[in-house]
């Protein structure tokens, strides 16, 4: 099952929206005939269609004698979901014990299920939170680290991120990095360098946001992926395998989660020299294709058969020919698209290629 992009999700949300707006059926409508109007078309296109705006603006109800540019941690919900929240305490607010118990509680689990179904995941690997920053929060405090430990962030990653990073450095006594940059950067390849200079052996968690919240500012891919591909050249010496990286003079950028992009990064070099024997050749690539970029990682091994190399992205498939590690290469599907991205593999005797197609 292939996780659900952002487009996709949000364009079935508002179909869910549509569902839920009892109160005014006609404004969750509008939106969804709105979305479907400019299906196709480009984000620059869109952005500048004031006709597509002023009908997402009718689905919020918000004081239109202020200009509202906080939509991160007080976002304003929309219509729809305001009023559902209204009527729903209303509903509940008449028998307090049988509504909280009986019927929200039952129906939380529910839609638990169907989100699980849309991402493409398990119920127990997904959890509902009060907001992304609580989500991030659980996923900071449940990693297992040790004193000494290091973490490298920015002091421009939020607030909320920094004080439960502080809080572990208290607790647990790791060591956190704040790495600091000028606004503008001089470069995209300031910022790489920034965090590489910080990094050392006892660097477990390299933390940062895709697009900091104070600044807007993002962060290159190119560079990351040399970041990636060195971390693997010690194995790569020990089973005499050449590992080479290849991209252009000019700096590479795309719209993408940088931590999601490096993990892909590494499970596709770990695939290829673990399931490759001694000797092989691994290169790791980057280039312009139109309106995206191309990362791929190439190796000169054996290759993988034609019916397992459909099923290569199979969760739990396992094969000594398709080099399935059971979950990495799903897992690396699953983040992909979660960017909006394309995962695919080609393979023919003496050369196999994991590519990733990411949006500029």
């Amino acid at each position: 099952m292939h996780a659900t992009s952002r487009r996709q999700f949000l364009q079935r949300a508002t179909s869910a929206a549509a569902f839920v707006a009892m109160a005014r059926p006609d404004i969750a409508a509008r939106v969804a005939d709105a979305s479907r109007a400019v299906a196709g078309r480009t984000p620059e296109d869109v952005a500048a269609d004031e006709d597509f705006w002023r009908q997402i603006q009718e689905a919020f109800t918000l004081d239109r004698t202020l200009i509202n540019l906080n939509n991160g941690g007080v976002c304003p919900s929309p219509r729809a979901v305001h009023e559902a929240m209204k009527r729903y305490l209303d509903i509940s607010n008449q028998a307090p014990a049988y509504h909280m118990w009986q019927v929200l509680e039952p129906n939380i689990e529910s839609v638990r299920e169907r989100l699980a179904s849309e991402f493409g995941c398990d119920t127990e690997e997904l959890a509902i939170t009060r907001n992304a920053s609580e989500a991030l929060q659980i996923a900071q405090l449940g990693l297992d680290l040790a004193p000494g430990d290091e973490v490298v962030t920015t002091n421009q990653d939020y607030g909320r991120m920094l004080d439960t990073w502080q809080q572990r450095v208290r607790r647990d006594r790791i060591v956190l990095k704040q790495v600091s940059f000028p606004v503008p950067p001089p470069s995209q390849a300031d910022l790489a360098k920034r965090l590489e200079a910080a990094i050392t052996p006892r660097t477990k968690v390299l933390h940062f946001c895709h697009i900091t919240n104070l600044t807007g500012q993002i962060f290159p891919v190119g560079d990351i992926c040399r970041m990636v591909a060195v971390e693997f050249a010690p194995a790569a010496a020990q089973q005499d395998s050449d590992l080479k990286v290849a991209m252009p003079a000019d700096p590479l950028d795309a719209t993408c989660d940088p931590e999601r992009l490096a993990q892909i990064m590494r499970i596709l070099i770990d695939n290829a020299l673990r399931h490759t024997p001694d000797g092989t050749g691994v290169t790791v690539s980057a280039e312009p294709n139109g309106t995206r970029v191309r990362l791929a990682v190439t190796d000169t091994g054996p290759g993988i058969k034609r019916g397992e190399l459909d099923r290569v992205f199979e969760p739990f498939y396992t094969s000594d020919d398709a080099r399935g590690s059971g979950l990495g290469l799903a897992i690396a599907r699953e983040l992909a698209d979660r960017m909006d991205g394309r995962l695919a593999a080609t393979s023919v005797p003496g050369r196999t290629t994991f590519s990733l197609e990411l949006p500029v």
